[in-house]
Parts: C-alpha cells; sequence; structure tokens
C-alpha cells in the first residue's frame, strides 16, 4: 500500500501530522491565554494610558554651543598618504615582482573560471591602479609581456597591447 505514495505525499502527509501534533500541544498548554486574547478582543479602551519616558543623559554629553572652525578647502583633508612618492625601500625589481605576484593567481582564477575577456580587464585595472604610478615605462612592458605570453595558453581569449595600454593610470602632472 505505501509503495502507491510518491515520495513527495509522504513527506507532505508527515509535515501535515506534524504540524497538526504541535497546534493541539499548543492548545493544551496556552488555553487560557488563548481565550483571554479572543475575550478580550484587541480595543484600545484595555490598554493602559502611556507612560511619560523618564528623561534620558545624552551619552555624548551637551551640545558645544561654539561653532567649530570649518575647513575652506577639501584638498587640506588628507586621508591617505600622497601616491606622488614611492615606499621607502621599494626598487623597480620589488614592484615588479609583487605586480607579477598578484597577476599569476589572477591568471589562474580566470582560466578556471572561463572568465570572459572584459571581466578580466576589470580585475587588472584593480591591480594597476594599485602599482600604476610607481611603474616606469619599462616595468610597463615587462607586466604587458608577461601577460600575454601568460594568457595565450591559458584564457579562453585574446589579449594584445591595445588591451592592456589603457588599464595603466594616467599621472597627473599636479604638485
Amino acid at each position: 500500500m505505501l509503495s502507491h505514495f510518491t515520495w513527495q505525499q509522504f513527506m507532505l502527509a508527515a509535515a501535515t501530522g506534524l504540524g497538526l501534533y504541535y497546534l493541539v500541544v499548543l492548545f493544551l498548554f496556552y488555553r487560557k491565554n488563548i481565550k483571554n486574547f479572543f475575550k478580550s478582543g484587541t480595543s484600545r479602551i484595555n490598554l493602559q494610558a502611556d507612560r511619560p519616558h523618564p528623561t534620558q543623559v545624552s551619552i555624548m554629553g551637551p551640545a558645544s554651543p561654539e561653532a567649530g572652525s570649518l575647513l575652506s578647502d577639501a584638498a587640506a583633508i588628507q586621508v591617505a598618504p600622497q601616491l606622488s612618492s614611492r615606499p621607502e625601500g621599494e626598487t623597480a625589481d620589488t614592484v615588479i615582482g609583487d605586480i607579477l605576484q598578484e597577476l599569476q593567481p589572477l591568471l589562474e582564477v580566470a582560466a578556471e573560471a572561463h572568465a570572459e575577456k572584459e571581466e578580466f580587464l576589470s580585475l587588472l585595472r584593480l591591480v594597476t591602479d594599485k602599482y600604476g604610478v610607481f611603474t616606469s615605462p619599462s616595468q610597463k612592458d615587462t607586466v604587458h609581456r608577461f601577460l600575454l605570453d601568460q594568457s595565450k595558453d591559458r584564457l579562453a581569449f585574446n589579449l594584445d597591447l591595445t588591451d592592456l595600454q589603457p588599464l595603466w593610470p594616467q599621472v597627473s602632472s599636479q604638485h
């Protein structure tokens, strides 16, 4: 007889039985509360009047009556070190090594995920934005050669130099 039931029908019957069991248990234990709820209704007349809230002391303290100094120039706010200088101890070989070290797993992930060209280039832009101001044209050429060599065998699309050159941030001549 059980063979005529499908697995879904069996699970539905079991869930329904379990739900009914819990409803009966809840009714047995909370019968008075349920009866009082339906007897009293939900009118606002039976509710207590709102009590006034006691005054609370502000955690931050009172506001200062004095006006603070305002910054007139947004350039005066500095939240990160200036990008115009290379960190101390950072050599050209170190920068290239760091870039290539970040690009290697990026190439592997792109190859495994069969990433599209636009996705891969947007990920490359994150790396080039990070190191862009610290790299010279010869270092950029080294990175381009590495990417072109590695992408030939690994990626599902072809990269060329015109795809890679716009990735590097343009260094402004502002002082």
